[in-house]
């Protein structure tokens, strides 16, 4: 809450989604699962923004996400 962060997700084209993260105060941490072959048929896309699961409590609660820069790169034929 209310720190800096940055991510990056990558797709190789193996199939292995990773996510890497890079906070100045918590560290670096990275995660990759390899995607099920069957996924290598569809269009896969990625949105930012903020997604509150948050079912519980008053409708004027909320959250507040501020991009400070935002890059996308798309490789064709990356499978």
């Amino acid at each position: 809450m209310n720190g800096t962060f940055s991510y990056e997700l990558r797709l190789n084209r193996a199939g292995v989604l990773s996510a890497r993260v890079y906070t100045p105060a918590r560290g670096n941490g990275e995660l990759s699962v390899q995607l099920n072959p069957r996924w290598a048929t569809h269009n896969l896309y990625f949105k930012a923004g903020a997604y509150v699961e948050d079912t519980t409590g008053p409708a004027t609660e909320g959250g507040k996400v501020t991009f400070s820069r935002l890059i996308t790169m798309h490789q064709p034929n990356n499978r």
